[in-house]
């Protein structure tokens, strides 16, 4: 833990350093992860959609619902309520983290927010630099939205091609005679020879 003097209160600086990898969907668990660091948010399993350096193990509905719980989860909820961009409390860091305790009274806006209907608390205060968020949240979420509207157009056009193919009417054979038919006898047989 690192301690910092701004503005003649000194903060405490907490986490880590990581090394994320080049990746949209890692990107945007990190950014997920961060979320998790400073919320006291558990829902749908979000430990596993937390593990960014494991993004590959995600199936394509998992990594769509890491896509939906991220625009759920977006900057705007977050950002001067728990979430500060700030040059100067990052220092060399894009983004840094301090506890809520040791905080800047004049600067913190709220103590809970409320996400999908639910108050959670806030654990700790996120700062970060505009890099960090155009990095880690913006440009990989225009992507992968991009990526995923265009594989669901994709299935629902497949969709359609089926149900088109499914719904189509087998052609019936007709058949017309220039013969008359055979004089009708009723002898118990449903054949006629002729």
């Amino acid at each position: 833990m690192a301690h910092l003097q701004f503005g003649g209160i000194e903060l405490e600086s907490v986490g880590l350093s990581t090394t994320v990898p080049d990746n949209d969907l890692a990107r945007v668990m990190y950014y997920l992860s961060c979320v998790c660091s400073a919320i006291d948010y558990n829902d749908n399993d979000i430990q596993r959609y937390r593990n960014y350096n494991e993004y590959y193990r995600l199936t394509e509905e998992e990594k769509l619902l890491v896509v939906v719980l991220c625009g759920t989860l977006s900057p705007d909820v977050f950002i001067d309520k728990c979430w500060f961009e700030s040059d100067a409390l990052c220092g060399t860091s894009s983004n840094k983290f301090y506890n809520l305790k040791h905080f800047r009274a004049d600067i913190i806006a709220v103590e809970s927010i409320v996400i999908a209907g639910s108050r959670v608390q806030v654990k700790q205060i996120m700062t970060f630099k505009q890099g960090w968020m155009i990095r880690n949240y913006i440009e990989p979420m225009k992507r992968l939205i991009q990526q995923y509207g265009n594989q669901r157009r994709l299935q629902q056009q497949q969709q359609q091609q089926t149900i088109t193919y499914a719904q189509r009417p087998t052609p019936r054979a007709t058949y017309t005679s220039t013969t008359r038919p055979a004089p009708a006898v009723d002898d118990g047989c449903c054949c006629t020879i002729l």
